[in-house]
């Protein structure tokens, strides 16, 4: 018996690994409730809130369904990638990067929440520019400190 593997799934052609299944369902059953969480925050909650507020609880469902997918997610790749010696990062950097990304996302949802409705669109503009300069610099600190500049 011949059996092709196909090198973009590394999997035997019709067939899914079983430990490939059950993320796959969680997947969809994370989709069909972050819509509805959505759905529903927006039809019986968000005329009781500012804009901002909403946008702030808005981007916290996104946050929660990305950190839920990654965390099951994440461990397959890592077990069943191919790696290549360029694509591994070092642990602490990786670790450091995405303290800063979440830190930035949390900051920002705490001043969507609790302190946006008080200025203009563009002072909370100016907030948001000052995180993304604040966590790119932190990042190219982080990525940059080792390898004394060069990238």
């Amino acid at each position: 018996m011949n059996v092709e593997i196909n090198d973009q799934t590394m999997c035997a052609e019709g067939h899914v690994p079983k430990d490939m299944r059950w993320r796959i369902y969680l997947s969809i059953f994370t989709v069909f409730a972050g819509m509805a969480f959505v759905v529903t925050w927006l039809f019986f909650y968000a005329g009781d809130h500012s804009f901002w507020e909403n946008l702030g609880v808005l981007i916290l469902s996104f946050l929660i369904f990305v950190g839920v997918n990654a965390a099951f997610w994440v461990p397959f790749g890592l077990r069943h990638a191919p790696m290549d010696e360029s694509w591994q990062v070092p642990e602490k950097k990786g670790w450091a990067s995405a303290v800063i990304g979440v830190g930035a996302c949390l900051f920002l949802i705490v001043w969507l929440l609790l302190y946006a409705d008080d200025y203009s669109i563009y002072q909370n503009l100016a907030v948001l520019l000052s995180v993304l300069v604040v966590g790119g610099g932190l990042g190219a600190a982080v990525w940059g400190w080792k390898n004394r500049g060069r990238w």
